[in-house]
């Protein structure tokens, strides 16, 4: 029975500080675990497959300090991330996130809008069609067949609230031209665009201005982008036409975008377009919501 006995814990001991191999008989001296993809048995490759989690699931791993290095694989929403536990800091840390397919919402102001539709309301403005007269011949849209223009008013253009709850990064965009009804006139310095930004519809942050100088105008083929990073502080970064009369290439801002928009189950963006003569016209075509 001694013997029995004694045998047994050999084997165990053997096992207990030996290398465990998976398909293979001959695993690696330096590892505690080898795995081979191929199952010579059966002719079938496979992959290594770490612990699938959600967030709550994750929570409940009893992680200490001794766990430093624990892996598992985070699928929670459109989260499809591997992470690896840091006892230092006590907390998760990706190690890579698989990318998420990108979306968007659009409103390009036509008959028949692009979809899915980033849908809005007016208090004031109308659809521009046709071209110039200043610039002279430029089309009063970015493409298709029509944009959305304000003259001599201040227009709120509101978009409907969208749910972002669910992704990592939203960004805005949209195209930008400002016309004039004669060569001498154009905007100024109190002809505003504005970019406002919500999360409730009610308290909202200026976050992207542009405003013209010295009967300044331009058409949508300019280079100049007016960028801003969204913060909420109600502090807009301010772009200003850098001279008068008719601006083109990297002088006219054509083009605005403002990206790391607030993850909000209810999202609102404002365009507000304000000048004070029918001679100026601000033109806005191509708003693009993109969810990543």
């Amino acid at each position: 029975m001694k013997k029995i006995l004694f045998s047994a814990f050999l084997i165990v001991s053997t096992i207990g500080y030996s290398q465990v191999g998976i398909n293979t008989t001959t695993p690696s001296s330096a590892a505690v675990l080898h795995l081979v993809s191929l199952n010579a048995a059966t002719g079938v490759y496979g992959g290594f497959m770490p612990p699938v989690v959600n967030l709550g699931q994750r929570a409940l791993i009893p992680v200490t300090a001794v766990d430093d290095g624990l892996m598992i694989y985070l699928v929670d929403g459109t989260t499809r991330c591997v992470q690896m536990y840091n006892a230092t800091s006590t907390n998760w840390v990706n190690m890579y996130c698989m990318p998420v397919a990108a979306s968007a919402m659009y409103q390009d102001f036509e008959l028949v809008p692009n979809t899915p539709e980033l849908t809005y309301s007016a208090s004031g403005g109308t659809f521009s069609t046709g071209t110039g007269p200043f610039p002279s011949g430029a089309p009063r849209f970015s493409d298709g067949s029509q944009g959305y223009q304000v003259s001599n008013s201040t227009v709120n253009v509101d978009f409907a609230s969208v749910d972002t709850s669910t992704n990592t990064t939203v960004n805005l965009s949209f195209d930008l031209a400002a016309f004039s009804g004669t060569s001498g006139n154009g905007m100024d310095g109190t002809d505003v665009m504005t970019v406002f930004v919500s999360t409730d519809g009610v308290t909202w942050s200026s976050e992207v201005t542009v405003n013209g100088a010295g009967n300044s105008y331009w058409g949508f083929a300019g280079s100049a982008v007016a960028s801003g990073v969204y913060d909420g502080n109600n502090v807009p970064t301010a772009y200003t036409a850098p001279g008068g009369g008719l601006l083109s290439g990297p002088n006219a801002y054509s083009k605005v975008t403002l990206t790391g928009l607030p993850i909000s189950p209810t999202l609102f963006i404002r365009i507000e377009l304000k000048n004070n003569s029918s001679n100026e016209i601000w033109v806005i075509d191509n708003v693009v919501l993109n969810l990543l």
